[in-house]
């Protein structure tokens, strides 16, 4: 039974390492509001400058500003919150595949902070904005 444990756990901790970078490659997504390629493109949170009018580190409030808008863009009947199907569809444009269910439910279940179900507004900015790389889910 000890092997099988020390077996299963490795697994785990491989699973958790993958929708790790799933979540980092989301993130990434919002943050450069989807220009992966670095073009020069006009994007939500742009009027927030950053202090030394460089793109490196990105302002928490330019952060924000996409994170949020995103959500917006993502709640589609206009309730305010993200379901299973509403953030199983930006993961897809995110992450450029499919994601299996078990993918969509740890990154629902990191992303719901409040723990009722849904992701709300305030769940997806405090997980995507307040956290900083995150190695495990």
């Amino acid at each position: 039974a000890g092997i099988y444990m020390t077996i299963l756990s490795f697994i785990m901790l491989l699973f958790s390492i993958m929708a790790a970078k799933q979540y980092r490659l989301m993130y990434w997504y919002m943050a450069t509001g989807g220009n992966l390629n670095g073009k020069d493109l006009k994007l939500v949170g742009d009027e927030y400058k950053d202090e030394d009018g460089q793109g490196i580190d990105i302002e928490y409030n330019k952060l924000v500003s996409r994170v949020s808008s995103y959500f917006n863009e993502l709640d589609h009947d206009k309730d305010g919150r993200i379901g299973a199907g509403e953030l199983h569809s930006f993961a897809e444009q995110a992450l450029k595949r499919n994601l299996s269910n078990s993918e969509r439910y740890t990154l629902q279940a990191f992303l719901d902070c409040s723990c009722n179900g849904y992701i709300s507004k305030q769940d997806w900015i405090k997980q995507f904005c307040d956290y900083g790389p995150v190695r495990f889910l």
